[in-house]
């Protein structure tokens, strides 16, 4: 994590990037820095897992995805990410996305695999439906913004039979 801090810092501080988030900006890097540590101990805890984006000829950090919410009887989860918005529509988020699922399924074992994104949130939907998540559907005002908007969400899910297929 020390290594990429920076990077991580670099694009969270942009308030353009939580444009579809529920939570406000982060404002320090020092706030950066606790987020991202107690999230890698959630890894500890067993209750997810957090993978940093890093183009490999940079060596640069330029998002994340992250496994939470696990349900160990039922085998699902709930994936989340967040990418740089300079580095957004260039194939990264997809590449690093099926990574993850196929070790999601393959390595972890787990059955069936969650994203639940705001309805306007074109570039994720889009993304996820490019890699096989389904849409089942509206959780009417479910978000509720740090400025006290209420948003619908749509699921999307891929199962391990959907994944099998490509």
């Amino acid at each position: 994590l020390q290594k990429y801090l920076k990077d991580l810092w670099e694009y969270s501080r942009d308030p353009s990037f939580y444009e579809y988030l529920e939570y406000e900006p982060i404002s320090s890097f020092e706030e950066c820095k606790r987020y991202f540590s107690n999230t890698l101990s959630s890894i500890a805890n067993k209750e997810g897992m957090l993978w940093i984006i890093v183009l490999k000829n940079e060596s640069k950090a330029i998002g994340t995805i992250r496994l939470a919410y696990w349900d160990l009887n039922r085998l699902i989860t709930k994936i989340g990410y967040g990418i740089s918005l300079n580095y957004g529509r260039k194939g990264y988020f997809s590449e690093a996305l099926l990574c993850i699922i196929k070790y999601t399924f393959d390595i972890l074992g787990f059955y069936r695999i969650e994203s639940w994104t705001r309805y306007d949130n074109y570039a994720s939907i889009k993304g996820l439906e490019n890699i096989g998540f389904i849409n089942e559907g509206c959780l009417r005002n479910y978000y509720l913004g740090f400025d006290g908007k209420r948003l619908d969400v749509i699921l999307y899910s891929i199962i391990k039979e959907d994944y099998v297929n490509f």
